[in-house]
């Protein structure tokens, strides 16, 4: 069970800036208010566990990152935007795309204002450059 912190960073109030956060154990600590400081303007996210590593990125462009999860070439995606794991039938996303000793690395690879997912190893990169998870 890993208890390290991993900072993570993304728009979390669609103000066209990244803002700080921190996975740790399957909690996001994120600063949606944009202050750098943990107050009352900040949102506190369950979704993953402690061997997923975080992933963030606008799965449903609506200009604001929403948070994700990927463990052994499975990604898990907050697509419906509501801070949890729901369901696929509910919104959000279940992917296969890559493999145990893959990292995960997510961007807008084909300009549509939706963040697409994607892996790297051993020096080569996979993207989902049409988005359809494949």
């Amino acid at each position: 069970m890993s208890l390290i912190m991993q900072p993570v960073a993304g728009d979390w109030n669609g103000d066209g800036k990244s803002e700080i956060g921190a996975f740790e154990n399957g909690t996001w600590y994120l600063d949606a208010n944009g202050n750098g400081v943990w107050d009352g303007g900040d949102l506190l996210v369950y979704f993953g566990n402690a061997q997923m590593i975080p992933v963030a990125g606008d799965w449903n462009g609506d200009g604001k990152n929403e948070v994700g999860a990927y463990e052994k070439g499975v990604w898990y995606l907050d697509a419906n935007g509501n801070g949890k794991w729901d369901s696929v039938a509910a919104g959000d996303k279940s992917l296969k795309f890559g493999t145990d000793s893959m990292l995960p690395i997510a961007g807008d690879w084909n300009g549509d204002g939706r963040t697409e997912i994607g892996t790297f190893e051993n020096g080569k990169w996979y993207m989902d450059k049409d988005g359809n998870g494949q």
